[in-house]
């Protein structure tokens, strides 16, 4: 089944970075909200965990396709 999803194992990598690095769930964002006061502040710190999470898998994915 994992197959159909992930046609080759750099794929399956690629996708594993990408959930170590993605925003934490809703509750440690209502945390962050909380601690900080700041909506904004707590947007900025989701969306920029998401563009890393996005970075970083993409970077790990194309530099494993270019080793081969």
């Amino acid at each position: 089944v994992l197959q159909n999803v992930f046609p080759n194992p750099l794929s399956a990598f690629s996708f594993l970075v990408f959930v170590l690095c993605y925003p934490p769930c809703a509750a440690a964002t209502a945390c962050i909200r909380r601690e900080t006061g700041s909506f904004r502040l707590t947007l900025a710190a989701y969306v920029g965990q998401l563009l890393l999470a996005w970075v970083v898998s993409m970077v790990m994915y194309q530099v494993g396709s270019l080793l081969g």
